[in-house]
């Protein structure tokens, strides 16, 4: 993980029994949906640096959740320091990055959210890195399994 929040988050994510699938860093492909919303904003879209080549930009995670029903949906979640969002020469380029992303989930109809650390608790989190350290992981299936 890239931080200590995401691996937090990623932890959190793990333990839900509704989530049936985590997919971290993920590409905001293909481009030209992106840089048409940058165009339409009046963003300019991210290059690397020193370059006129475009930046794949990602989204932390995209979550699956199955709901009781047995429906099944996706959300798509930027993880960040609360510090990182405070008034500076860097945040108006980091919200115009956030503004590309949510309106490239909401195009495909995925709930785009932010998500802090004053969105999680500490504790739990701490928690629950303390339990996947102690968890069994089975190699193999059990003999009763395999006489199926």
């Amino acid at each position: 993980m890239l931080s200590d929040l995401k691996y937090h988050y990623l932890v959190a994510l793990e333990f839900s029994e509704q989530v049936v699938d985590i997919r971290e860093q993920f590409p905001l492909l293909p481009l030209a949906p992106v840089q048409d919303i940058a165009l339409l904003r009046g963003i300019r879209y991210p290059l690397y640096a020193g370059t006129t080549v475009p930046i794949v930009m990602t989204t932390d995670f995209v979550v699956t959740v199955k709901a009781d029903e047995g429906s099944v949906r996706e959300y798509a979640r930027t993880v960040k320091y609360a510090d990182g969002l405070a008034p500076g020469n860097r945040l108006s380029r980091t919200l115009e990055k956030f503004e590309l992303e949510k309106a490239f989930w909401a195009q495909r109809n995925v709930d785009w959210k932010l998500v802090t650390e004053t969105s999680m608790s500490v504790v739990m989190a701490s928690n629950l890195i303390g339990l996947r350290g102690c968890a069994e992981i089975v190699q193999e299936l059990p003999e009763t399994d395999k006489k199926a």
